[in-house]
């Protein structure tokens, strides 16, 4: 049975490219080339996508009470703010193993496309908030005839 040669710096190399797996999967999950700021103790996970006339945002807010969001549009931005508030029943010093995180956060997430605030509708169900922004109407894209 031949000896394998063991290599310290190739399983560095190894490891270090691991490591930047891991790193690259877990960065490409929770930020994207949209997303301008996030702060606070959590992020809250966002979808940002297209339809035809809208561009909708939905946002896992899971034990945040409607009451403690805020979404504001400015210009091409959407920002979402609020708070996950540990409830009054368990105290930070009963817990054997706390994991969730609570406390304040704040998105801002650049849209692709100007959008018109003034008719923005927002749904918040479940722990899910839905935010349907209409594209401006420039923005739409529309069939041209071609006369010939």
């Amino acid at each position: 049975m031949p000896l394998a040669h063991w290599d310290p710096v190739r399983e560095l190399l190894s490891l270090q490219e691991r490591m930047n797996r891991l790193i690259d999967s877990t960065l490409s999950r929770t930020r994207s080339d949209t997303e301008l700021s996030s702060t606070g103790a959590w992020s809250p996970a966002v979808d940002l996508f297209e339809a035809d006339e809208h561009l909708i945002l939905k946002a896992e807010l899971p034990e945040v009470e409607q009451d403690d969001i805020e979404l504001s549009i400015d210009d091409d931005r959407v920002t979402l703010r609020g708070e996950r508030r540990l409830k009054d029943a368990v105290s930070e010093k009963q817990f054997l193993r706390m994991e969730r995180s609570y406390g304040r956060f704040h998105r801002t997430l650049d849209l692709p496309t100007a959008v018109e605030a003034d008719a923005v509708k927002a749904e918040f169900k479940r722990g899910i908030l839905t935010v349907f922004m209409p594209k401006r109407a420039s923005e739409k894209s529309r069939q041209i005839p071609i006369s010939g």
